[in-house]
């Protein structure tokens, strides 16, 4: 048999037949040759194009340096790589790459870096969502050990403060002829249902709270709660809702108060000068593990979504919002146990929370309960 020539327009072809991308850049990153799998369809440019432009102004600018630094590795020992960037497409999005390349010296002695390179968007993509779920099942697991923690915490609480309030009780007997020590012992009973206050908050979070749940229409729960929080929310922020389905969960009706009034209270802070909430509900099946690492099984659930029109959560706040006592307001102003407790009771409700925020667009919170079917 008779053997393959190896010319120019057979390597051509063979290279614009490969299934990587082969390009070729001089010592300043121009390009001199490019495969047609790096044009066909894939950076939307054809040729004549990219031939003799530099291939960094294309680049992402957070990825420059370290592609840089991968290129000049080539020229200088004769290979690098593989390194990952990010290429702007002709329509305005960017793709992502890896490539590997090595030097070559042609017989005029010119230098030229040959990269080998394939699209790995979707790669990318899929490992970027991997790593977001591995971070919150980590948050997830880290608030399950705080809430041991504080579940503890407030049952050995608890005892002390019913031992306190109980003596105040006797001692508000013994002297009710004396008004001076009176007013003492009161204060010292107000302080301490107000500690006691803290520590169901606490057992809402660590979900140790006993609940007396029953099966309800939500949306009538949300109409009615809506009517008592537009006092407390005043004239200047406007309580918008949209509640398409009217499922039935089971839920602890007074929890579930509790959960939209924190909601409110949360999102009345975030807007001072006024803004607008607005409540939706919205059943819709989910798979398992749709929601982070919830649901366990895939079923029917509702969506509750309480959003605001407030300055956004910092996305450095974000990954503590749950947390028991952590609180962005001023000193005397918040517990930090507002969004503890709304965590601690949708999990003992089994459901979940899911958060949605960008700075100066507001925030979204979705809760996820279990549809219950039938009466």
């Amino acid at each position: 048999m008779k053997p393959i020539t190896s010319s120019e327009e057979f390597v051509r072809r063979l290279l614009e037949h490969a299934h990587d991308s082969i390009h070729i850049l001089d010592e300043q990153g121009v390009s001199v040759f490019d495969s047609s799998r790096l044009h066909d369809g894939i950076l939307g440019y054809d040729q004549q194009e990219l031939i003799g432009r530099s291939n960094f102004d294309l680049l992402h600018q957070a990825d420059r340096a370290h592609t840089m630094a991968a290129l000049e590795s080539i020229f200088r020992t004769g290979k690098g790589g593989p390194v990952e960037y990010r290429l702007r497409h002709k329509d305005g999005s960017w793709r992502v790459y890896e490539t590997i390349g090595q030097r070559y010296v042609d017989v005029d002695g010119r230098v030229f870096a040959i990269l080998n390179t394939r699209e790995t968007t979707e790669r990318h993509r899929v490992r970027e969502e991997m790593r977001q779920l591995e971070a919150q099942l980590r948050q997830s697991q880290k608030l399950e050990e705080i809430g041991r923690l504080a579940g503890g915490i407030a049952h050995d609480f608890n005892n002390l403060l019913a031992a306190i309030l109980g003596y105040a009780e006797q001692l508000e007997d013994r002297l009710a002829a004396d008004p001076d020590g009176l007013a003492d012992v009161a204060e010292i009973r107000r302080a301490g249902q107000r500690a006691a206050q803290l520590t169901r908050q606490l057992l809402a979070f660590s979900r140790k709270q006993f609940l007396n749940p029953r099966v309800v229409a939500l949306n009538p729960e949300i109409r009615e709660m809506v009517k008592m929080l537009q006092p407390m929310l005043g004239p200047d922020i406007d309580v918008r809702l949209s509640l398409e389905d009217d499922p039935a969960v089971r839920v602890d009706t007074g929890q579930l108060q509790q959960v939209l009034m924190n909601l409110a209270v949360n999102a009345r802070d975030a807007m001072p000068g006024g803004g607008a909430i607005a409540i939706s509900t919205r059943a819709e099946w989910l798979e398992a593990g749709s929601v982070s690492v919830f649901p366990p099984a895939a079923g029917r659930y509702v969506r509750l979504t309480f959003a605001d029109s407030g300055g956004g959560i910092a996305p450095d706040v974000m990954p503590f919002i749950f947390e028991p006592f952590f609180t962005t307001k001023p000193e005397g102003l918040g517990t930090g146990l507002g969004l503890a407790m709304v965590y601690g009771i949708v999990k003992q409700s089994e459901g979940d929370i899911a958060v949605e925020s960008t700075v100066g667009e507001g925030t979204k919170f979705h809760v996820f309960l279990p549809v219950v079917d039938g009466a």
